[in-house]
C-alpha cells in the first residue's frame, strides 16, 4: 500500500502520524461543533494514522485498518449504542 502511494504520488511528504481528533455532530442544526453538550449531539472520536501533503496546500488523511473484525466490532458497538437513540425518535 505505501509503495503504491509514493509511486502514485511521488511529491507527498508524511506531515504528521498518530493525530487524535475529536468533534461533534448536531443532529438538529445538521452541522459540525466543537464538542457534544446535548443528547443530540453525536460525537466523534478517533485517530489519523497520516497526514501526507504536497507541500501546495492539499492535503491526504491515511487510514490503516488494522482488521476486519475491528472494524466488526466497531459496527456492533455503534448499534448497540445508537439503537436507542433512534427507537426514541421513531426512526
Amino acid at each position: 500500500m505505501e509503495k503504491t502511494w509514493r509511486a502514485r504520488f511521488p511529491n507527498t511528504k508524511t506531515a504528521a502520524t498518530e493525530i487524535a481528533f475529536e468533534a461533534a455532530w448536531d443532529l438538529e442544526k445538521a452541522d459540525w461543533i466543537q464538542a457534544a453538550t446535548t443528547e443530540s449531539h453525536v460525537k466523534f472520536s478517533g485517530r489519523i494514522d497520516r497526514i501526507d501533503t504536497d507541500g501546495n496546500g492539499h492535503y491526504a488523511m491515511i487510514d490503516y485498518k488494522s482488521s476486519v473484525n475491528n472494524l466488526r466490532y466497531l459496527r456492533r458497538v455503534t448499534r448497540k449504542r445508537f439503537d436507542g437513540w433512534f427507537a426514541s425518535r421513531n426512526c
